[in-house]
C-alpha cells in the first residue's frame, strides 16, 4: 500500500496558507503517494475541494480520520495542542515549526513521543543574508538536541563521509540527512563506507561491483571461480 500524505485545514487564526496546491498532489501521485486532503482546507487560498479532487485527491470531511490515516501530514504552521494529540504513532509531520520561539510545541512533540526532528532553517526571502558553507545548518539541530532532548536530524551541506561521521561522533546531531550529495551520488551511502571502513548490505547482483580495494566492503558477499 503506498503512503498517504494527508493535508489538514490549517486552524491559525488568520493563515490563509495551504501546505500544498493541486499541481504538487498531480506530481505526488505521479511518484506513487496518495493524497488526502480535509474538506474546505484550500477554501481561503481561493482553492476549491474540486479542484484537489480532480488532481487526484481525496477530500475527507472527518478531520480526525485525517489525521489518524495520514502516514505524512503537510502542514503550514506547527501543529496546535489538539493537532498533535492527533498524530498516529509512527507517522511523520511536514511543517513549519519555529523551534526557538516555539519551545512548548517541541516538548509536547517530545512527550507525544516524537522519535526523531529533522531541523531545518527556511530561506524564504532573497532579503534574508544566509551564510552558507559545509554544515551550516547543524547549529540549529544542536541546539534543538541540546533543548528539548529530542533526537535530530541535521542537513546543510554535509557532503564528505568525515564530515558526516564527525557530526553524529560528537554529538551535535543524531543522523544527518543528504539531499543534493545524493542526487549527485546515488551511491553515497556505499562510498562512505569504504572511506570510513565500514560494510554495506549490498544486493547479490552487486557483489562483482566491490573494488578491489575494498574487498570487506559487502557483507555476505560470495564469489565463485572465474
Amino acid at each position: 500500500m503506498s503512503l498517504l500524505i494527508g493535508v489538514p485545514r490549517e486552524v491559525f487564526p488568520g493563515e490563509k496558507r495551504v501546505a500544498t496546491v493541486p499541481d504538487v498532489v498531480e506530481k505526488l501521485i505521479k511518484h506513487g503517494f496518495r493524497v488526502a486532503v480535509e474538506a474546505g482546507a484550500g477554501d481561503a487560498a481561493q482553492i476549491a475541494d474540486d479542484a484537489y479532487r480532480a488532481a487526484g485527491a481525496e477530500i475527507v470531511s472527518d478531520r480526525a480520520q485525517l489525521w489518524a490515516t495520514s502516514d505524512i501530514v503537510f502542514k503550514v504552521r506547527g501543529p496546535d495542542s489538539g493537532e498533535v494529540a492527533l498524530l498516529r504513532e509512527g507517522g511523520m509531520l511536514v511543517s513549519f515549526i519555529w523551534p526557538a520561539q516555539n519551545p512548548d510545541l517541541l516538548q509536547a512533540l517530545a512527550a507525544r513521543g516524537c522519535a526523531a526532528i529533522h531541523v531545518s532553517s527556511g530561506g524564504v526571502s532573497p532579503q534574508q543574508k544566509i551564510p552558507v558553507g559545509p554544515g551550516y545548518q547543524v547549529p540549529f539541530a544542536q541546539r534543538v538536541k541540546a533543548e528539548v532532548g529530542l533526537p535530530t536530524i541535521a542537513v546543510g551541506l554535509i557532503t564528505d563521509p568525515a564530515q558526516a561521521e564527525a557530526i553524529v561522533a560528537n554529538g551535535e546531531a543524531d543522523a544527518v540527512s543528504l539531499a543534493r550529495a545524493m542526487l549527485y551520488d546515488p551511491r553515497w551511502p556505499w562510498h562512505a563506507a569504504a572511506k570510513l571502513g565500514a560494510r554495506v548490505d549490498a544486493p547479490h547482483q552487486y557483489w562483482r561491483s566491490q573494488p578491489r580495494e575494498f574487498k570487506d566492503l559487502f557483507e555476505n558477499a560470495q564469489f565463485g571461480a572465474r
